[in-house]
């Protein structure tokens, strides 16, 4: 155990008081902090506050004991694995629990961590951290508490990310490619690890031949699952789809095509609460793509709750922007094609109408940059140890060899 100074550090701002802050390199998959996650989860799940939010409610869920035991069940070289000590965390400023789930993977990998909430107010963040504190506050937990601390300060400060930074065994830091980059170049330890989580861009892949109009639960449960990806992070997580791609002739599914894209607009129409503002960025973006070459035809508006625009093929669409609500599509013939469209920014494809075969085989037989992962529709959000192609508890931990 290692004792380092985090606390009285002008300009930050502590989430709880701590006069010594131990660094520990435990086991992954511990027991105690299986425990500890999973009374995080039930605190959050009895709380009525947290069902207003549905990505709190996913993250309590997610940290259920039974769902820990089958992750660690995944890991079975564990018993000669430890923690890489202390993890320093910067998340990102425009997802409100992503510094959660960062925060949950490090301390399941066997480390102490020094997490930065996001920089935005969110009230979600507020109560996860309430939830935290009053866990960790309990006898059981003594331990857990004096080792991890949830801290804010301005980002523009580079003194005090230089610092942590100079005393942290490993970095996992999310946000954009510039802000990445900063953070990367402040001096940390030789043998200090580094997760970097910058700029990525989502699409779904979907087959519309394979729904069944006439099917109306199938329907139903196609479209809620549509709509989820797409809108309950403000189409701003790195995984949230900007891109369609139907799979198959543009004249053979046209039909299909209205009448998905109709069912997706009256379902965002009742469920999707639009600002005005968000209305004006999207119109602004569509003029600025139509201009610059980017998107072609008519650009459909649907009364401002979902912008849709076809785009022009050799269109760089990791450059394309736009949320809230808005969708670029484009038509593929076989699903290989969508390596002309893959570069290093490509992180999630959702899928629907695909065998898992056939993904299989894509993978196996093309050489191509980017995509770190194939999720069904409706899975886009569903963040996991896996992630960015890293494999998080064995990345954030190291293994001993007996020989």
């Amino acid at each position: 155990m290692t004792l380092i100074q985090t606390n009285n550090i002008s300009g930050v701002k502590y989430y709880s008081d701590l006069d010594n802050f131990s660094v520990k390199q435990l086991q992954p998959f511990n027991n105690e902090a299986i425990s500890f996650l999973n009374d995080v989860s039930k605190s959050i799940i009895k709380d009525k506050n947290s069902r207003i939010f549905p990505d709190l409610f996913t993250f309590g869920y997610w940290c259920r004991k039974s769902n820990l035991l089958q992750l660690r069940n995944q890991y079975p070289e564990i018993s000669q694995r430890k923690g890489l000590g202390l993890a320093f965390h910067v998340a990102p400023s425009n997802v409100p629990v992503n510094f959660a789930f960062s925060f949950a993977f490090s301390l399941l990998s066997g480390n102490s961590n020094l997490v930065r909430v996001p920089s935005d107010s969110f009230e979600q963040v507020e109560i996860l951290i309430n939830h935290f504190n009053r866990v960790m506050k309990t006898q059981k937990y003594s331990d857990i508490r004096k080792s991890n601390q949830f801290i804010s300060y301005n980002s523009s400060n580079d003194d005090i990310s230089s610092y942590f930074s100079s005393i942290a065994d490993c970095r996992i830091l999310w946000g954009g490619d510039k802000s990445v980059s900063k953070l990367k170049s402040f001096q940390s330890k030789l043998k200090s690890v580094d997760v970097l989580f910058t700029d990525r861009f989502s699409v779904s892949i979907i087959n519309p031949s394979s729904l069944d109009l006439d099917n109306d639960s199938e329907l139903k449960r196609f479209i809620k699952n549509f709509y989820n990806d797409i809108f309950l992070m403000d189409q701003n997580a790195c995984s949230s789809p900007k891109v369609i791609f139907w799979l198959g002739s543009k004249e053979k599914i046209k039909k299909k095509r209205r009448k998905i894209l109709s069912e997706l607009v009256k379902f965002a129409s009742g469920n999707y609460p639009i600002q005005s503002s968000q209305v004006v960025d999207k119109f602004t973006t569509a003029c600025v793509n139509f201009a610059n070459d980017l998107t072609k035809g008519k650009i459909e508006t649907n009364d401002g709750s979902l912008y849709i625009t076809e785009l022009v093929r050799g269109t760089d669409i990791s450059k394309l922007s736009g949320n809230s609500g808005f969708l670029y599509e484009h038509y593929l013939e076989r699903l290989g094609d969508i390596k002309y469209f893959s570069n290093h920014k490509l992180q999630t494809i959702t899928y629907f109408g695909i065998p898992s075969e056939e993904i299989h085989k894509f993978i196996e037989s093309n050489n191509f940059n980017g995509i770190d992962r194939f999720a069904p529709l409706g899975k886009a959000l569903d963040i996991g140890l896996i992630w960015d192609g890293y494999d998080l508890p064995r990345t954030l931990s190291r293994i001993i060899e007996i020989i």
